[in-house]
C-alpha cells in the first residue's frame, strides 16, 4: 500500500559538486548546483512535497567532513526516510569501486580524496530510518546497485540493508550526461520532469518506471534500481490536483535526442519491424541536417559553465560530465546501419561479429552484468577514468566506431591484430579458435593492447556446448545435473569452473540456457534445458548466475521469450512457439523469477502468436523487446539490463531472409542492445 513519508522524522542530505579546485582533468559541472536547487523545491513544495525544507540540507561543493556530519546527523535523527542524493562525477578505482568525486578530489589518489561509496553504504546500513533512499546522477552510478547487496547474494536481489531503494543514473559502466543547454543533468531533469505530473501519489517504483521511459525514449542510458521489501511502495511525491504543474513543464520543443529518434522512425518507416514502434512527433528531416555530424556515436552532450555555473555555454568536446558513449545505445539508425554494412565488411577476423551496445568493455550501455565485482565484458579497470569528454580522443572514429563489435578470433594472432588495429570491443572465442589463446594466457597481450578493458565471450553451458572443457573440466549436461545434483551442489561445482573461466581471462559466459523443455535429449534444446518443470529451471538457472557472478563473470540468460516447448529449428530460420498464453505458466517463468538477477538476456527466433507479427521473429520484434523491458505483459519487474539477440546470421538461412545486416539494424530498432552474428 502506497505511504507517504512523515515529515517530521524524515531528513535528506543533497549533495551537487560543480566545481573541481585540482587541475585534474574533472570538468566543471553547473548543471549540478541547479539540480539541487531543482530537486530541494520539488521535494520540499507545500503541495506536491512530501520532505520537510528545514530537515532537507543541500550540500554544494562540500568537503567530506561537511558531508560526514549532515549524513551521520541525518542518518541518527530519521526513523522514517533517509534519503541522500548526490550529482557530480563517479570514479572508478583500479578495483572496480565507485567514488564520488569532491571538489578536492584528485584522479591519481581517488581512494583518500574523494566519498568511497562503500562508506556511504555503511552509514545508512547503520541507521534507524525505516527506508533509505539513495538517488546517484553520476558516471558508473551503477556500481552503486551490486555494492547495497553482500557478493554471496547480489545477484537474488537479498540485500542487506533492509527497507533501502537505490536509483542510479546510468549502469555500472556508462558515464552520465549534463547536454548542452539543458538547465539539469539528463537524468535529473528526467526525475523533475516526472515529478512534475502529480495526479497521482508517485511511488519510487512509478518515479524510476517513469525515469527509465523518458530518458530512453530521449536516446539516454536507463537508469538502474534496486529495492528491498515495500521500499517501492513510498511515495516521495504526492498528488495535487488542483494545482496546474507549472514548476518543470515538459519542454514544447524536442530535445536533440529525441529528434534523432523520429529521424531514425522516418528513414526506416517502411520497415515492418519498426512500424510498432512509438516515437516523438515528426521533426522535418532538414532541420537536422546542419547538426549530422554531432551523431550521438561520434560526440556526446557535453557541458561547460561560467565562473559562478549560472549560465550554460556552447559544448567544449574538452571538457564534460562524460565521454563520448563508444557505441551509443540509441544512435541514429541511418548511421546505425551504414556502421554495420562498413565494419561488417572491414573488420572481418573470421566469422561472428556483434554489432554492440553491451558488450563495450569499460564504457558499454546498461548492464547489471558481471555481479558485484567486475565490469561487463572487463577482467578489471586498469586505471581509474574521469567523465571528460577529453579522455576519448586518444581515439579515431573509427577505432570508436570499431567499439560497436565483438568478432569471433582464429588465434592469437587474430585477436592481437582486430584488437591492436581497430580496437574492437570484444571477442568472441569459438569452436574453432585456438585454445592457447586462453590455456596459454595469450589473452592477456590482447587484453593489454585494448586501450579500453576487453569483453572475451565463450558460450560455456556444459553437456554438449562445453568448449572450454580440457580446460576447466567436464561439465554434465543441464538436464543431468537436475538429475544428479541439488541447486547448492550445482552452485559451488559451477563456481569453480566460474573462477577458472575468470583465471584464463573470460569475462562473459553465454549462459545459462533457461529454456523448460521436455523434448528429447539431442533436440535444438533437449538435454541443454535443466527441466521439464520451471520451477526446477528457476532453481538451477539461478544458481548457475549466481555462481558466474559471484566469480566475476557475466551470464545470459536465454532464449527469450522461450525456446523449450517450439517446434522448428531457429538455425534454420524463425521456430513456432506456443501461444503467449500458454508460455505465461512455462516458458516465461524463469525470465519472470530471475529478471532482477543480474544476467542479460538474448531474445531467439521464435514466431510467438498473440505477441510478434507474422514473419518478424522475437530476435527482431519490437512487441517482444517491450515485453521483456516493461515486464507488464507477463508479470515480471520491468528488465533493466542488456538484450541481446540470438544469431542473426540463423535467420538469413530461413526461407524468406533479411541479409545480416538488415536483421542488425531492425533488432537494434525495435530495441535490442547488442545484435550478434557468426557471418
Amino acid at each position: 500500500m502506497t505511504r507517504i513519508p512523515d515529515k517530521h522524522s524524515s531528513r535528506a542530505v543533497l549533495i551537487g559538486i560543480s566545481q573541481y579546485h585540482r587541475d585534474a582533468e574533472l570538468a566543471e559541472i553547473a548543471a549540478a548546483e541547479r539540480n539541487l536547487n531543482g530537486l530541494l523545491a520539488a521535494l520540499t513544495d507545500r503541495g506536491t512535497g512530501t520532505l520537510s525544507p528545514e530537515h532537507t540540507w543541500p550540500l554544494v561543493n562540500p568537503t567530506l567532513d561537511t558531508i560526514g556530519d549532515a549524513i551521520g546527523r541525518a542518518s541518527s535523527e530519521a526513523s522514517d526516510v533517509l534519503l541522500v542524493y548526490y550529482a557530480g562525477h563517479g570514479l572508478l578505482d583500479d578495483r572496480g569501486r565507485l567514488h564520488l568525486a569532491l571538489p578536492t578530489t584528485d584522479p591519481s589518489r581517488i581512494r583518500w580524496t574523494s566519498l568511497p561509496y562503500e562508506t556511504l553504504r555503511e552509514e545508512l546500513a547503520n541507521s534507524h530510518a525505516t527506508a533509505r533512499i539513495i538517488l546517484l546522477d553520476c558516471c558508473f552510478s551503477g556500481r552503486a546497485i551490486n555494492a547495497m547487496a553482500p557478493q554471496s547474494t547480489v545477484l537474488t536481489g537479498q540485500i542487506d540493508i533492509d527497507g533501502t531503494y537505490v536509483i542510479t543514473s546510468t549502469a555500472a559502466n556508462q558515464p552520465g550526461y549534463a547536454p548542452p543547454g539543458q538547465t539539469y543533468t539528463a537524468f535529473t531533469d528526467a526525475l523533475l520532469t516526472v515529478a512534475a505530473d502529480t495526479t497521482r501519489d508517485l511511488t519510487l517504483d512509478d518515479l524510476f518506471t517513469n525515469i527509465d521511459q523518458l530518458l530512453h525514449s530521449r536516446g539516454y542510458p536507463r537508469p538502474q534500481r534496486r529495492a528491498v521489501n515495500t521500499a517501492g511502495l513510498l511515495a516521495i511525491f504526492k498528488s495535487n490536483t488542483s494545482q496546474p504543474n507549472t514548476a518543470h513543464d515538459l519542454p514544447d520543443k524536442q530535445s536533440l535526442p529525441q529528434q534523432r529518434i523520429t529521424k531514425a522512425a522516418q528513414q526506416h518507416s517502411n520497415t515492418e519491424a519498426n512500424r510498432t514502434r512509438a516515437h516523438a512527433e515528426p521533426t522535418p528531416y532538414e532541420e537536422l541536417e546542419p547538426d549530422i555530424s554531432t551523431d550521438r556515436d561520434a560526440k556526446a552532450p557535453t557541458t561547460t559553465a561560467t565562473e559562478h555555473g549560472s549560465e550554460t555555454e556552447p559544448a567544449d568536446p574538452s571538457k564534460g560530465i562524460a565521454p563520448p558513449r563508444i557505441g551509443s545505445r540509441r544512435p541514429s539508425r541511418p548511421s546505425r546501419r551504414v556502421l554495420i554494412l562498413a565494419l561488417a565488411v572491414t573488420v572481418a577476423v573470421t566469422t561472428a561479429v556483434s554489432v554492440s551496445a553491451w558488450g563495450l568493455g569499460h564504457s558499454h550501455s546498461a548492464s547489471a552484468i558481471g555481479g558485484s565485482t567486475v565490469p561487463t565484458g572487463a577482467t578489471s579497470v586498469g586505471s581509474a577514468q574521469d567523465c571528460s569528454a577529453g579522455y576519448l580522443s586518444q581515439f579515431t572514429l573509427r577505432q570508436k566506431l570499431a567499439q560497436l563489435l565483438t568478432v569471433t578470433v582464429g588465434n592469437s594472432e587474430d585477436a592481437l591484430q582486430v584488437v591492436k588495429t581497430e580496437q574492437v570491443g570484444g571477442i568472441f572465442i569459438g569452436g574453432g579458435t585456438d585454445k592457447a589463446l586462453l590455456a596459454q594466457h595469450q589473452v592477456d597481450a590482447v587484453q593489454a593492447a585494448s586501450r579500453i578493458p576487453l569483453m572475451v565471450a565463450v558460450g560455456e553451458e556444459g553437456g554438449r556446448d562445453s568448449w572450454a572443457k580440457d580446460l576447466i573440466g567436464v561439465a554434465p549436461s543441464a538436464r543431468v545435473i537436475a538429475q544428479t545434483m541439488t541447486p547448492d551442489q550445482f552452485y559451488t561445482f559451477s563456481l569453480d569452473r566460474a573462477k577458472k573461466l575468470k583465471a584464463l581471462g573470460v569475462t562473459v559466459d553465454l549462459a545459462p540456457d533457461v529454456d523448460v523443455s521436455v523434448q528429447p535429449d539431442d533436440s535444438v534444446i533437449g538435454d541443454r534445458s535443466f527441466s521439464g518443470d520451471p520451477n526446477t529451471v528457476v532453481q538451477y538457472a539461478g544458481a548457475f548466475i549466481r555462481a558466474l557472478n559471484d566469480a566475476g563473470v557475466g551470464s545470459v540468460m536465454k532464449h527469450f521469450p522461450g525456446r523449450g516447448s517450439s517446434s522448428g529449428n531457429s538455425q534454420t530460420g524463425a521456430a513456432q512457439a506456443p501461444p503467449l498464453n500458454q508460455m505465461q505458466v512455462t516458458d516465461l517463468v524463469p525470465f519472470r523469477q530471475l529478471v532482477d538477477s543480474g544476467a542479460a538476456v538474448m531474445v531467439g527466433h521464435l514466431d510467438v502468436p498473440g505477441l510478434t507479427s507474422s514473419g518478424i521473429p522475437a530476435s527482431i520484434s519490437p512487441q517482444v523487446m517491450a515485453l521483456l523491458r516493461q515486464g507488464t505483459g507477463y508479470g515480471a519487474a520491468p528488465f533493466t539490463g542488456p538484450i541481446l539477440t540470438d544469431d542473426l546470421s540463423e535467420l538469413a538461412a530461413g526461407s524468406s531472409p533479411p541479409s545480416v545486416e538488415d536483421a542488425a539494424a531492425e533488432a537494434l530498432e525495435a530495441g535490442a542492445d547488442d545484435a550478434v552474428a557468426s557471418a
